[in-house]
This record gives C-alpha cells, sequence and structure tokens, in this order.
C-alpha cells in the first residue's frame, strides 16, 4: 500500500501589533504581546498565604517583579507591572500543625471571610501553598481556587517547594508571569492561519462528577487560535438526559456565538475519543439542522494522540520525523506529526519527538474546508497553548478542554458545587491552566 504525505509550513506567532515570530518567546521579547486589553498595565493582586510563608511570598513578588535569571521581569516580557501599593493580603491566618484537609479549609475560611467584608476589587490573586498530593480530594489548591472563582477571581497557584527552588523557579517565574497575563485576560499571542474571520473552532467534552451528574462543556477558539471562552451546560442526572440537554446547549452555544461575531459562522467542532457515538451525533444532527443563517458551513473532526502508531525516518540517524508532516491514510483520515526534527535547520536544539495526531473527518457540510486545511489549523492551534512558553505541542481545542475536564471533576470530588460555575463571565478566560 502506498501512502501520500506532504509538509505544512511551521506555524508563525502573532505579536505586538500584527508582527509575526518564528517561536513565541521571540516575538513577546522584540514586539510585545498581541494584545494587552483588558489585563490592566498596572493590576491589583491579591496574595493568599499563612503567616509561614511571608517570606516565600515576600519572594515570589520580587522575582516576578524585577525578574530572576533569564526571566527580566513582567513588564519586560509582558507589558504588566506589578506595584507594592497594588497588592492586597488576606488577614492574617496559620496553617502551623494542620494536615492538609485542615489546611484547605483555613485556606477557604480565610478567603471566604474576606469576600463577606466588602466587594473584592482585585484583577488576579496569588496562592502559595505547600505542596499537596493530588490525591488528596480537600487541599488548599482545589479550596482556594474554587472559593475565588466562584467570586470572579482568576488565580495562580505557586507552591512553598517551587519558590525555595532558585534552580527550578528562575525557569518557572515567566511561565508564571504568562499564565497570569492572559488569566487577567491579555492575548499573548496568536497564530496565521487560512481560516476566514468568521470562523469559530471549538473543542466539545463532558466530564462525570459524583451524584450521577454529567456536565458538558465547549471551548471555542477564533480563527487565529485566541481562546474565546468556555460554555457550562447545566448538569444532568442520567445519560439520556444529558444527551437531550446537549442537544439545547449546543443550540444555544450557536445563537451566543452567531451573535457575538455577527454573521453567519464558519464552525470546526474537535471531539476527543472520549466522546461516545451517541454524542457525536447529537452534535451532527444539530449541526445539520441549525439553519445557514447561523452556521455556513461545517465540520466534526475526531482528534487522538496516536500513542500505538508511529512515524519514522529511514535517511535520519535517529529515525526522527520531520515536524509539521501529514499522511494521507484516506480522503478522511490523516496522520498529523505535531513535533518533530526541524528540517530547515537541523541540528539547533534538542529534538523533541512524540506520537502522531490521528485526524478523522466524522462529517462535513458542503463548503466545509478540506481535510489538508484543516490539518493545517490542527498543528497552528498546537502553538496556542498559554500554559507554559515551552508547552507540550497538543491542539488547544484538545488540552484546554482536557484540563477543564480534570478541574471540574477534581471540585466535585472535593465536594463543592460545579454548578455555580455556570455563566461566570471568568469562564471567558483561561481560568483553569
Amino acid at each position: 500500500m502506498s501512502l501520500s504525505y506532504f509538509r505544512l509550513p511551521k506555524p508563525r506567532f502573532l505579536v505586538g501589533a500584527g508582527d509575526d515570530a518564528a517561536t513565541a518567546l521571540a516575538g513577546l521579547r522584540s514586539a510585545g504581546p498581541y494584545r494587552m486589553c483588558p489585563c490592566p498595565q498596572e493590576p491589583h493582586i491579591l496574595f493568599v498565604f499563612p503567616d509561614e510563608l511571608r517570606d516565600e511570598a515576600n519572594r515570589l513578588f520580587v522575582a516576578l517583579r524585577n525578574g530572576i535569571g533569564p526571566f527580566r521581569g513582567t513588564e519586560a516580557l509582558l507589558g504588566y507591572r506589578l506595584l507594592a501599593s497594588n497588592v492586597e493580603r488576606l488577614p492574617p491566618f496559620s496553617v502551623a500543625g494542620l494536615s492538609h484537609h485542615e489546611a484547605a479549609r483555613a485556606y477557604q475560611q480565610a478567603i471566604e471571610a474576606r469576600l463577606a467584608r466588602e466587594k473584592l476589587d482585585v484583577d488576579l490573586a496569588l496562592v502559595i501553598h505547600r505542596k499537596t498530593d493530588r490525591a488528596d480530594q480537600r487541599n488548599p489548591y482545589l479550596s482556594s481556587k474554587f472559593s475565588l472563582l466562584r467570586a470572579g477571581v482568576p488565580t495562580q497557584v505557586v507552591t512553598e517547594e517551587l519558590l525555595e527552588r532558585t534552580d527550578t523557579f528562575q525557569w518557572s517565574a515567566a511561565n508564571i508571569a504568562l499564565a497570569m497575563f492572559v488569566k487577567m485576560g491579555g492575548v499573548a499571542w496568536a497564530v496565521k492561519t487560512d481560516l476566514p474571520e468568521d470562523s469559530l473552532v471549538v473543542g466539545i467534552n463532558r466530564v462525570f462528577v459524583s451524584g450521577s451528574r454529567y456536565f458538558g462543556f465547549a471551548s471555542a477558539f477564533a480563527h487565529n487560535g485566541v481562546y474565546l471562552g468556555t460554555r457550562l451546560f447545566p448538569p444532568a442526572c442520567g445519560w439520556q438526559a444529558y444527551l437531550s440537554g446537549l442537544r439545547t446547549a449546543i443550540r444555544s452555544a450557536v445563537d451566543a456565538w452567531r451573535e457575538e461575531i455577527g454573521t453567519p459562522v464558519n464552525l470546526i467542532v474537535h471531539a476527543r475519543k472520549e466522546l461516545s457515538r451517541n454524542e457525536r451525533g447529537v452534535i451532527e444532527q444539530c449541526l445539520r439542522t441549525v439553519g445557514s443563517d447561523l452556521v455556513r458551513a461545517w465540520a466534526v473532526l475526531k482528534l487522538v494522540d496516536a500513542d500505538h502508531m508511529a512515524l519514522f525516518d529511514e535517511h535520519d540517524e535517529a529515525n526522527t520525523p520531520p515536524a509539521a508532516v501529514v499522511v494521507r491514510l484516506d480522503p478522511r483520515r490523516a496522520l498529523l506529526q505535531i513535533v518533530g526534527k526541524d528540517v530547515d535547520a537541523p541540528g539547533l536544539g534538542r529534538v523533541v519527538s512524540s506520537g502522531p495526531w490521528h485526524i478523522t473527518r466524522l462529517a462535513a457540510s458542503p463548503g466545509a474546508p478540506p481535510l489538508d486545511a484543516l490539518c493545517t489549523n490542527v498543528l497552528a492551534l498546537s502553538a496556542m497553548n498559554w500554559s507554559s512558553l515551552n508547552a507540550e505541542a497538543a491542539p488547544v481545542t484538545i488540552k484546554y478542554p482536557g484540563k477543564v475536564s480534570e478541574l471540574l471533576g477534581r471540585f466535585a470530588e472535593a465536594g463543592f458545587d460545579v454548578a455555580e460555575l455556570q455563566n461566570k463571565p471568568i469562564l471567558r478566560r483561561p481560568w483553569f491552566i
């Protein structure tokens, strides 16, 4: 059997006033972020930490403001300044001698006491706590994040252990500053893409939470990969109720996206392998019947990180495949090698490789982009992960919904009511990274 393959152009990063760059970091250093607003230039920050971690909090503030190691500070890289006069600290509390569960309650009580006192007018909360075991259902990470998220305040969590390791922290500081920036509304970078400006790319996923309740949600991205927000669908008790609610929720989401853009949208849906055939059927039926006044053209893709497949380059000493290679399997399916060797700059830096992504076009309307264009868009979206300057190369339409699903499930296991987060404006920002 003979298979055809071809290379896609590497994604170009849009920064500053529309400049483009080969890497996100180079673009930020030369031209600054793609869009600053609504991230304020001098944000108000709430520091959340117990008395025992006062020195660590000071160390974090100074490093973010002035820089540490190769990082030159938030203003030099991302354009926002940290001022001591714009910092608020929670009233003193202590977790000395407390278990993780007890410490979680102490953080939550301190935050809720502050919220009850008067309106909390801050742009972000920096939470510092000791490292906890992820197996603990109740810990300071979850109790702080949920309490503040419910109040509309995004959080950036930093552990004591990271702050005490200068060799590691100096490389993490830029990523912390980046996460803060996008959680406060800034757009760090975008990518060049051939999709029309009225295109939406949506990752749909769901999570099963305690009490036999299902939450569905859709994370939407603009044609240039910029995150637009996550719509959390109403909870459903039981599978059939969930499928019925999913149908209504998708239609209302399409209505909202159409109203925001102002013209009928071109809609591309990315589904993970976890979505069942019934769910995909509901999505496809909704798109077929939604009407051309709302959706001009649409396509539904299934994206699977194909760990059972591998591509090899027999002409490479280590058999490492080139990055951005597409192998056509048939008219509906292709393999996309996102990371690999850079054939345009051999020998430059450490070569990172992983398995290819298996892309299947499940269904499409007349006028939808061809499979090759859809693969090009998936590659571009793999460069839009704002969680780190060297984040894993995976399409954000899969990566972000995965993070949302994980956090919603952990919130529910910890006893928090996920339904309280519905329709919160904070969901328009990547609060979960």
